[in-house]
């Protein structure tokens, strides 16, 4: 789910990805709030447990909680990289840059 959201971010998804996930920036009278210009998505109210488990409520939420930084990336490799990185950390609270140095 979060390896798709950057292609519609930046405009390469799908249609029927782009479709579902709307950025902040594309809502009328949103454009000039402060999560538009950290470009997060706009994650739809819903009223039922089911509806929270859908990608148009999931995705837009998981996007928004990755780091900016991470968000920024537009080549999908090094995006998937840093993103397993990320989710690793996130995970086990290891970084994967320490655990990669050999001790001394």
């Amino acid at each position: 789910m979060l390896y798709l959201s950057p292609f519609s971010f930046f405009g390469q998804a799908p249609s029927y990805i782009s479709d579902i996930v709307t950025p902040v920036t594309h809502l009328p009278g949103r454009a000039h709030i402060r999560s538009a210009k950290n470009g997060d998505y706009n994650i739809p109210r819903v009223l039922s447990g089911f509806g929270q488990r859908s990608f148009s409520v999931s995705g837009p939420d998981a996007w928004n909680s990755l780091p900016r930084p991470l968000r920024g990336i537009a080549v999908a490799s090094t995006f998937k990289h840093h993103l397993k990185s990320e989710l690793f950390f996130q995970a086990y609270g290891v970084s994967t840059i320490a655990s990669t140095v050999a001790d001394p």
